[in-house]
């Protein structure tokens, strides 16, 4: 994967999901793309960034979004649009 994506890579969800993927990515020695987790499960947050040095934790999940490449986006999806700012099915914005 690191030799697609090579900046930094986003978590918004700080869970399960968010852990198992950052897991495994890190598993691979290859993998050494920065990775910026969300501050919403602070302890889990917390335990991947002591764990893995290529970790950091954002302020917040618009902080995700900004200084990263890719967002990979790991929650409930009762939640999604209220993280995303989305609002349904509204068309995009125009730039």
């Amino acid at each position: 994967m690191s030799d697609v994506i090579t900046g930094p890579i986003g978590f918004l969800g700080t869970g399960t999901i968010s852990k198992a993927i950052i897991t495994g990515l890190l598993a691979d020695p290859a993998f050494t793309n920065p990775i910026v987790v969300a501050p919403r499960n602070a302890e889990i947050a917390a335990n991947l960034a002591a764990t893995y040095p290529q970790v950091t934790i954002a302020e917040d999940n618009q902080a995700v979004a900004d200084s990263t490449d890719v967002v990979f986006l790991a929650v409930r999806p009762q939640i999604a649009a209220e993280v995303t700012g989305c609002r349904g099915n509204t068309p995009p914005r125009e730039a």
